[in-house]
């Protein structure tokens, strides 16, 4: 089998590619960047030269064969890697001097009987096959990225844990003793106070800082909730012809909400509109249930 290649291009290894040559057991699909790659490996003694050929002055080498996918000419993969042996020769044309590659796989019987041992134990493979690109770089930064990824997993699963402990919990209450049952928003302030308490407890910042957070959060979703369900309540009784009483649940609300808020204050607006109604009135209801979505999409804190 003969395989050609420009001498210009023959540093100590040889890249060079069979394509159709070789029969469908010697070679990978080249639509999948798939080449052959034929490196020297060494030399055989005159003795063992004889044993191939008894002429003078052919002269064979041995190399090592493989498979490698390159991506932008760095071997990403290899694999089918086997010692052979090879010959070479030049052709000379107009332009090109070219070097003409022949190479035999032997089998462990062959090599056994040539060397008197194996071929592994008498030449090295080469490095660029040992070490494509994938191994010696995509899998140690893969590795590290893993580890990071991980790592960085671990810290929100205890940050999860401590989403329950006691300090946190005592934290929050700090936070929302006398801000009326309906609020929606904190103060970043207090949450900074709480947070350098916490500090003092043996808290990291950024454990107490994401915590505080979460909790934050879901309290004040949940008393968003909870005033909506008193509104439910509070329409029920209108659409029921129970204006007095809805009247009593809506003067209840009022009382609680802050009209000093930019988030409650077109609330209690709404609500006293709904106050002078005499009569279940639907747009006036689906104004005041627009405004709570609102005011539960800003609750919480930043």
């Amino acid at each position: 089998m003969i395989i050609s290649c420009i001498t210009l291009a023959l540093p100590l290894f040889l890249l060079v590619s069979l394509g159709d040559q070789l029969g469908p057991a010697d070679h990978h699909d080249q639509r999948f960047g798939w080449q052959k790659v034929l490196v020297h490996v060494g030399e055989l003694t005159s003795d063992e030269q004889r044993q191939l050929s008894p002429e003078e002055g052919i002269q064979f080498s041995v190399g090592f064969l493989y498979d490698s996918w390159p991506t932008r000419g760095v071997s990403f993969w290899n694999a089918d890697g086997r010692y052979v042996i090879y010959q070479t020769s030049q052709k000379r044309s107009a332009e090109l001097i070219e070097t003409e590659y022949t190479y035999w796989t032997m089998t462990d019987a062959d090599w056994q009987g040539l060397l008197g041992d194996s071929a592994a134990s008498r030449f090295s493979k080469p490095w660029q096959y040992r070490f494509p690109l994938a191994t010696t770089i995509l899998v140690p930064v893969a590795t590290v990225g893993m580890a990071v990824l991980a790592q960085r997993l671990w810290k929100k699963r205890k940050l999860r844990i401590r989403r329950g402990d006691t300090q946190f919990a005592a934290a929050v209450g700090r936070m929302f003793d006398g801000k009326g049952e309906y609020v929606s928003r904190l103060d970043p302030d207090l949450i900074d106070q709480e947070i350098l308490t916490l500090a003092r407890e043996n808290v990291t910042e950024h454990e107490a800082r994401v915590s505080l957070l979460v909790q934050v959060n879901d309290e004040c979703r949940r008393r968003c909730k909870a005033l909506k369900d008193r509104l439910i309540d509070a329409s029920d009784f209108a659409e029921t012809g129970k204006i007095a009483t809805c009247h009593e649940v809506l003067s209840d609300v009022g009382l609680a909400l802050d009209a000093g808020s930019p988030h409650d204050l077109p609330v209690l607006q709404q609500i006293a509109v709904l106050q002078q109604a005499t009569a279940y009135d639907p747009e006036q209801w689906l104004l005041l249930w627009q405004l709570l979505r609102h005011r539960t999409d800003n609750s919480g804190a930043d």
